[in-house]
């Protein structure tokens, strides 16, 4: 059985138990959560949503487990919520850190995770560890994830503290350069069949579109988002139409 939040056998147990000179009990650290096992009962967890790391407060070092285990699965929870209060989950060694990263829930790591570290930025509780605190300094780490690490870079949007303390670390890790001026490429592959890639810059957050006319100036194809960050960005268009028709070719 489990344990509520405030249970008096939580981390009352024993790591460590000989008899007779015979080793009973002998758990490491990643057996267990807290100070201790938990006594008379199957280990369990109590995780707050956005502290991903678990070492008791919210802030942009929680985006790093994010990227680590981006796009892996994990045990969907029965309770999806990002308020901060402890939600108690199976304890396992193997797949706790992801499950810690799955800030909503959903079974899956994923951008949306990120929200929920904007939505408890700056919470703390005192159930935290160092466990699962990823090193920034760890250079091969960060290199391995990077792709995942850029993904969320970019999908961060917005002028609050939790958004730009989190663009301003992954922005160190990965050394990405901010474009100095606003910029359209030409796109590649000319002529296409039947993608094309349209490269374009921001040098600041904005709102931008991108449009397609055809020879007479008849707009065929748009694409807008608004507080994109500044950086470089790749979007591609598929020749089809605003009304998902395939527009003839030479169009």
């Amino acid at each position: 059985y489990g344990l509520s939040s405030n249970s008096q056998a939580i981390d009352a147990g024993t790591a460590l138990f000989e008899w007779e000179g015979r080793r009973i009990v002998d758990y490491s650290a990643d057996h267990y959560v807290g100070a201790a096992p938990d006594m008379g009962a199957y280990e369990m967890a109590f995780i707050y949503p956005g502290d991903t790391d678990n070492n008791g407060v919210v802030n942009a070092f929680d985006v790093l487990p994010i990227g680590i285990y981006f796009l892996e699965s994990t045990v969907q929870r029965t309770a999806q919520d990002l308020s901060w209060n402890p939600q108690s989950v199976a304890f396992d060694s193997v797949h706790f850190a992801r499950t810690l990263a799955d800030v909503n829930g959903d079974g899956l790591v994923s951008e949306k995770d990120v929200i929920g570290i904007g939505v408890n930025w700056g919470n703390t509780h005192d159930a935290g560890v160092s466990r699962y605190v990823i090193d920034p300094n760890n250079s091969e780490l960060i290199e391995t994830h990077s792709a995942a690490f850029t993904e969320l870079f970019y999908s961060l949007s917005g002028q609050g503290e939790a958004a730009r303390s989190m663009r301003s670390l992954l922005k160190s890790l990965l050394n990405i350069q901010i474009p100095a001026v606003y910029s359209l490429a030409q796109n590649f592959p000319n002529p296409f069949n039947p993608y094309t890639t349209i490269q374009f810059e921001l040098p600041e957050e904005a709102d931008y579109s991108i449009a397609i006319y055809d020879i007479l100036g008849r707009r065929i194809w748009s694409y807008t988002e608004v507080e994109k960050p500044a950086g470089s960005y790749l979007i591609q268009w598929d020749g089809q139409s605003d009304q998902g028709k395939q527009v003839s070719s030479g169009v």
